[in-house]
């Protein structure tokens, strides 16, 4: 059973707290750099049991107690998203 809480920041927005779920829960956060670079870090903190953080596509950190990661990310930039 998880048990903890994380935080991602994403560029200049930091989530609030959220507590580890027994299931998987979603939510969305904005691109961490301007989108036409089409890359950027995200930050996860956490203080965590057993919790999975799944990132879409392709990446699951599984949090330790206490511990903060910086996850580098791309994205495909589509010219005709303004």
């Amino acid at each position: 059973q998880s048990q903890g809480q994380v935080r991602i920041t994403s560029g200049a927005y930091t989530t609030p707290w959220f507590p580890l779920a027994k299931g998987p829960m979603a939510f969305t956060i904005p691109y961490p750099a301007p989108y036409e670079t089409g890359k950027g870090v995200l930050k996860v903190e956490g203080n965590a049991e057993h919790g999975v953080l799944s990132l879409t596509p392709g990446m699951e950190l599984n949090f330790p107690s206490a511990t903060t990661v910086s996850v580098p990310v791309v994205w495909t930039v589509n010219p005709n998203c303004r």
